[in-house]
C-alpha cells in the first residue's frame, strides 16, 4: 500500500486524529491513497494540531476544517439528510478525480458512478459515523462495515501498536473499496447490453447471453418494452445450465411482476419436470422469485409457461 505512518507531523501530507479509528476516516485514507502517489499519514491529537503543520496537508476527521464534521452543527447534508462524515466529505472532494484517474473512467461516466457510488455505499458509512442508521430491534447486534473496522483496533490486553491495527484495517478496507468501485463501474458498462437485450426481446422474457446485473437497466429503461418484461433468462453460475428470474416492480423492491407458479415451489428433478410439464427443468426456488433449466430451450419453455400460468 502506499502509506506510511509518520510521528514527525511536518513530513506528512494527511493528518487525521489518533486514538480509536472508524470506518469514516479508514475510508477517507482510501481514497487519499488513490490520487496521492504517497500518503505520509501523521495521527494526532487536536493539541498537535495548534503546532507548526506542514505546507497544504489534508486534515480530516479532525480540526474542524472543511473535511471534519465534528464541529457544532456537523459539515453539511445531503438533500436526503444524510450527514456528511469525513469519509462523504473527502469522497464529495476527490470521487470524480479517483474514478478518472485510477479506474480511468469518462468524465461522463465518473459523473454518473460518482452519485452512485456516494448513494449504495458512502451514505451508509457517513450515517453510521453520525448516528443516523436506524436500528432494526432484532434482538441480536448486526455487525455491518463500520464494526468491523472497529473490530481491528487493538484490545485492552493487546500489544498491538495502534498504527499497525491502523493499516490492518486500511487494508481491509481498501479491498472493499476497490470491490464497490469495481462493480459500480462493470454495472454501468453493462447498460448498453442490456438495453439491446430489451430491443430484441419477445414475448414478455428478456434473455441475456451470459449473467449481467440488469435490474437497474432493465426496471429504469425508456424503451416501452422494457414495462412489459416478466422474467429473465441467462446463463447460470451454479450449474450447467440456465436461470429464469423474476422481474421486481420496481427497483429494491422484493415483489415481483410475476411469480414462477405455486405448484413448481420448491421442486427439483423429476417432481419439478412432472408438475412443469418442461423435460429439462431442474429447480424451482420456494419463494418462487427464480428457477433453474438443464438448457436454453427448456429455460425459455418455463419462463412462458410461468407467464401463462394463472394461480387459482
Amino acid at each position: 500500500m502506499n502509506i506510511k505512518i509518520t510521528k514527525n507531523l511536518r513530513l506528512a501530507n494527511a493528518i487525521t486524529h489518533r486514538g480509536c479509528f472508524h470506518a469514516d476516516e479508514i475510508f477517507a485514507t482510501v481514497v487519499l491513497m488513490s490520487i496521492l502517489e504517497e500518503v505520509i499519514l501523521a495521527r494526532v491529537d487536536l493539541d498537535e494540531l495548534k503546532q507548526n503543520l506542514p505546507q497544504y496537508p489534508i486534515i480530516y476527521d479532525i480540526g474542524g476544517g472543511p473535511f471534519d464534521h465534528h464541529q457544532p452543527g456537523g459539515n453539511g447534508q445531503r438533500e436526503n439528510t444524510i450527514k456528511y462524515s469525513s469519509f462523504g466529505l473527502i469522497w464529495r472532494a476527490f470521487g470524480r478525480r479517483v474514478l478518472e484517474e485510477r479506474y480511468h473512467c469518462s468524465a461522463k461516466d465518473a459523473n454518473i458512478l460518482y452519485e452512485t457510488i456516494d448513494f449504495e455505499f458512502v451514505q451508509a458509512i457517513d450515517a453510521s459515523d453520525n448516528n443516523q442508521i436506524i436500528r432494526l430491534g432484532c434482538g441480536f447486534p448486526v455487525m455491518g462495515i463500520p464494526s468491523m473496522i472497529s473490530s481491528f483496533y487493538p484490545s485492552w490486553n493487546s500489544a498491538e501498536s495502534e498504527d499497525d491495527a491502523f493499516l490492518e484495517a486500511l487494508y481491509f478496507a481498501s479491498r472493499i473499496f476497490d470491490n464497490v468501485v469495481t462493480k459500480a463501474v462493470a454495472k454501468l458498462e453493462a447498460k448498453s447490453s442490456i438495453e439491446r437485450a430489451i430491443k430484441y426481446s419477445s414475448h414478455n422474457v428478456l434473455l441475456l447471453d451470459q449473467f449481467l446485473p440488469w435490474k437497474d437497466w432493465l426496471l429504469n429503461s425508456n424503451n416501452p418494452k422494457a414495462k412489459d418484461i416478466q422474467f429473465v433468462v441467462c446463463p447460470s453460475n451454479r450449474i450447467d445450465g440456465y436461470n429464469i428470474m423474476g422481474v421486481p416492480i420496481r427497483v429494491g423492491s422484493r415483489y415481483l411482476k410475476k411469480y414462477l407458479p405455486e405448484k413448481w415451489a420448491g421442486l427439483s428433478g423429476s417432481d419439478l419436470v412432472k408438475a412443469s410439464g418442461v423435460e429439462m427443468a431442474n429447480f424451482c426456488h420456494p419463494a418462487r422469485f427464480i428457477a433453474t433449466a438443464k438448457s436454453l430451450d427448456g429455460a425459455m419453455q418455463m419462463a412462458h409457461k410461468a407467464i401463462e400460468f394463472e394461480e387459482r
